[in-house]
């Protein structure tokens, strides 16, 4: 009865790894048409990092400049002495804000090529402008939603790495 079972056990996993494997090569597959379908996925890589070199140029030139002015201030006044850091720990959460929201604008330029019917074997009725249509919607809908997930990955992070580390 044991070894039946085992046999059993043996053959549905066999089958399901076949799926999966079959599913997975499909996913793969529809990824690498989505990208080059897609004009934008080559765009939204140097139009990340160019935000991200401007937003922390600001970010660092704001703060050299603020504590220039007043670094006698801090010295002096308990209450604006942890401003540094508060300052960094906003920054650092926009750049995961920034980070998310790629994130999200790749998420729905996928889903929307994923659901554009073939005609004809190719897709057609594609969006048009779907990196600018993404950040529309992306701004509209979600944007509170981005930025909560960007703080709390940032809060939550910390723990994730103790707890893989133990």
């Amino acid at each position: 009865c044991l070894l039946g079972f085992a046999a059993l056990l043996w053959v549905l996993i066999r089958i399901m790894r076949r799926r999966f494997l079959d599913a997975a090569i499909g996913c793969i597959q529809a990824t690498c048409e989505c990208m080059v379908d897609e004009p934008a996925f080559f765009v939204i890589p140097l139009l990340s990092l160019l935000f991200q070199v401007l937003v922390a140029w600001v970010l660092i030139g704001c703060l050299v400049e603020h504590v220039a002015r007043v670094a006698l201030v801090f010295m002096s006044d308990d209450e604006l002495a942890p401003f540094p850091l508060h300052f960094w720990c906003i920054s650092i959460w926009i750049l995961a804000t920034r980070k998310h929201a790629v994130a999200y604008m790749c998420t729905w330029m996928t889903q929307m090529w994923y659901f554009t019917p073939y005609v004809d074997g190719r897709k057609q009725n594609k969006v048009p402008g779907a990196l600018w249509k993404a950040h529309h919607n992306m701004i509209r809908y979600h944007l509170g939603t981005v930025a909560l997930g960007s703080l709390l990955r940032l809060l939550l992070f910390p723990w994730g790495l103790a707890i893989m580390a133990c």
